[in-house]
């Protein structure tokens, strides 16, 4: 059955937080929207691995960091979806290039062959900022 979203955010992300080496505040700001099952894990995937950078490099690494995330519905070509957005802030400053790994190979994987959508990373000096976009389900991401 759907799961809303603002409930997989939460369990998801609160079960993570005691596992990191530092608590960061964490703001989520949701729809009222719903993930269907085909997604859940998918989706889950991906915050895994979003959360595991930040307790590695980012908000999680170091004590005082935050996390924002913000999730709200839109239309493209009238198909329904998803925008998900996460934004850390307080972890240490980014100051080489972020280059590609096996974690952002497979959010980009997750994000299109098994949610049918497209995924922004981007490392500012002052944080990470990702935008995740899918269609609410299946049938809408096949049109």
């Amino acid at each position: 059955r759907p799961v809303k979203l603002r409930e997989l955010l939460s369990s998801l992300l609160d079960a993570l937080q005691r596992l990191s080496p530092n608590h960061a505040e964490l703001k989520i700001d949701c729809e009222e929207l719903e993930v269907v099952p085909s997604k859940i894990l998918p989706l889950a995937m991906i915050l895994v691995e979003w959360f595991t950078n930040s307790s590695k490099y980012g908000a999680h690494s170091q004590v005082g960091g935050s996390v924002q995330i913000a999730c709200q519905g839109y239309e493209r070509r009238g198909v329904p979806g998803i925008r998900l957005r996460w934004r850390e802030r307080g972890g240490p400053v980014v100051t080489k290039p972020v280059t590609a790994s096996l974690g952002t190979e497979l959010v980009e994987g997750f994000a299109t062959r098994e949610l049918g959508g497209n995924v922004s990373l981007t490392f500012p000096a002052e944080g990470a900022e990702h935008e995740l976009e899918f269609a609410i389900d299946d049938a809408a991401a096949a049109t």
